[in-house]
């Protein structure tokens, strides 16, 4: 028997050949000799899916009633990871539109949410805390709480989700439940009651202060957040005084509340200002990263080829692409962000190089042994 009549064999007992040697080494598809995945740059300009997202409003009724549908979302699919619903190997992503007085139902999930307000306003329930959102907003919502959104403004409400499914998906435990009347006591009424002693989530969003004895609320400050623009953007400019980093120029990493770690187990959530002039160093790392501009405008170099944005404008960079970041006009600039860092640092594998102006690389490298034999730090290409 040849190589190829055994080949044939093993496939028709599902199995393939573990082995690469032919006339010489081959690596295996699974052997990259650097980090490698399938997600590429993409940006959806605003400008141009806007409309798109509008005439949803005008074709998808929203509800449980007969023809409308729990959530009216269109999802943001990477061209590199067709045909599969994500905008990352781990990041699923999809732009809501609530218009005016319309209701999305209470329902729960495994997978964690993330918000961040694009236009209009309106508010968002988890487990009966509201949080008022209006542009530039960020909220996040951890496993398995009730969640639901209203538009109270005349204007449509648009925001991006950003939810961890494809990594869930992967791993076998997403799940979703959907009656709502379980916790409203009535099929008509969509919404979780309000907490009568707490209305709204900004108890929530005082990260220094928190209470010192065992809380009767079941979340116990975990894995859930509201970070006001308002309140983001100053803090932005008062520590854009300070000298800033070479590759993110401002850069804010938002906490747990309850932990004090990242906001969740999965996802990193940034906000960082891009100050007029600045031009980074350029690096990369091995997380893939959603980027929405929540102010002004900037650019973006991505393995050389420079891509502008705007406001609105989302797009997602892939893990261990060289970018570069650019502020070249007057004001300022500020993206929002959210990455599977979290889940990295984790496991070990955060790793990132920057190019400095002698032409060298320095590189944080992988973990020390014993995960792998030599950690470098700075390297010429």
């Amino acid at each position: 028997m040849d190589r190829d009549e055994f080949g044939r064999l093993l496939r028709q007992h599902h199995m393939k050949e573990g082995w690469s040697y032919d006339e010489e080494f081959t690596p295996r598809p699974y052997w990259p000799e650097v980090p490698r995945n399938e997600t590429a740059f993409h940006k959806w300009a605003w400008k141009t899916v806007k409309p798109v997202l509008e005439k949803g409003g005008e074709v998808v009724g929203l509800g449980h009633e007969e023809g409308s549908y729990d959530r009216r979302v269109v999802a943001l699919c990477n061209p590199g990871l067709e045909p599969h619903y994500a905008a990352t190997a781990t990041l699923f992503a999809d732009i809501q539109l609530l218009k005016e007085g319309e209701d999305a139902p209470s329902h729960h999930h495994t997978p964690c949410a993330t918000r961040f307000v694009m236009e209009g306003q309106g508010w968002t329930s988890i487990e009966g805390d509201r949080a008022t959102l209006t542009p530039g907003d960020i909220v996040h919502c951890g496993p398995a709480y009730w969640h639901d959104h209203r538009n109270e403004d005349a204007e449509d409400f648009f925001f991006l989700d950003v939810l961890d499914i494809p990594l869930l998906q992967y791993l076998g435990v997403s799940e979703w439940y959907f009656k709502y009347e379980d916790v409203s006591g009535d099929p008509k009424d969509v919404h979780h009651p309000l907490r009568p002693d707490r209305k709204d989530m900004r108890a929530y969003e005082q990260g220094w202060a928190v209470p010192g004895f065992e809380l009767d609320d079941p979340r116990q400050y975990r894995e859930i957040g509201h970070w006001p623009y308002a309140d983001l953007r100053p803090l932005l400019d008062r520590v854009s005084a300070q000298q800033g980093s070479d590759v993110d120029d401002v850069l804010l990493r938002l906490r747990n509340v309850g932990s004090a770690g990242t906001v969740g187990p999965t996802v990193d959530i940034c906000s960082q200002l891009l100050r007029p002039g600045c031009s980074t160093l350029e690096h990369r790392r091995t997380w893939a990263t959603i980027f929405i501009c929540v102010e002004g405008a900037g650019r973006i170099t991505i393995d050389g080829v420079p891509h502008e944005f705007d406001l609105n404008d989302v797009f997602v960079v892939p893990g261990w692409a060289w970018r570069r970041w650019e502020n070249p006009n007057s004001a300022d600039c500020v993206v929002h962000s959210i990455s599977d860092l979290a889940l990295l640092e984790r496991l070990g594998f955060a790793r990132q190089q920057k190019k400095l102006a002698d032409g060298s690389i320095e590189d944080s490298g992988w973990p020390a042994p014993p995960y792998v034999r030599t950690k470098p730090i700075t390297t010429v290409p």
